[in-house]
């Protein structure tokens, strides 16, 4: 994926097979199995995440990314069309964290209804952010809001674990 990043933004897409990797890694040396459904859709939806989380310091560190030579989002989109495709993505992570359930991540009734809820937080917080707020992206604003659905939806992870 490195020599992808000097051509396209959208290196991150195949290169955030990387940050799943370990995770398989893990998983294939506890179970022997590294096709369970569980793994592959837990590492489906960091990966989801991964994506707008880069995205986010590709957009903040721009100049220094035309500097060394990589390319940048402006380069190839209008401002409007920049937050368009971040939002998408980010609705998409969102739904994807729903199936959290589905997949038995999530069992108990409380913790689904949290779940809902950081979905509609996180929805409405980027919506607000890219679109409401004025023309340019809250870099602290949002990188705060995708990184705390994280934190909270890995810790109810535990807490589903640890306690239900």
């Amino acid at each position: 994926y490195t020599f992808l990043k000097k051509k396209t933004v959208f290196a991150v897409v195949p290169g955030s097979l990387t940050g799943v990797t370990p995770l398989l890694i893990g998983w294939s040396a506890v179970n022997n199995y590294l096709l369970d459904p569980q793994i592959v859709f837990i590492s489906f939806f960091i990966y989801m995440w991964q994506i707008p989380h880069f995205w986010l310091l590709l957009i903040k560190n721009a100049e220094d990314y035309k500097k060394a030579g990589l390319g940048t989002f402006h380069q190839l989109f209008s401002e409007t069309q920049v937050k368009r495709i971040l939002f998408a993505w980010i609705v998409a992570t969102s739904l994807t964290s729903l199936l959290l359930a589905y997949f038995g991540f999530i069992q108990s009734q409380v913790l689904f209804v949290i779940l809902i809820g950081l979905n509609v937080f996180i929805s409405v917080s980027f919506y607000t952010i890219l679109f409401r707020d004025d023309h340019l992206i809250k870099f602290k604003k949002a990188f705060i809001s995708i990184n705390a659905f994280m934190i909270i939806i890995l810790m109810m992870l535990i807490i589903e674990t640890l306690f239900v």
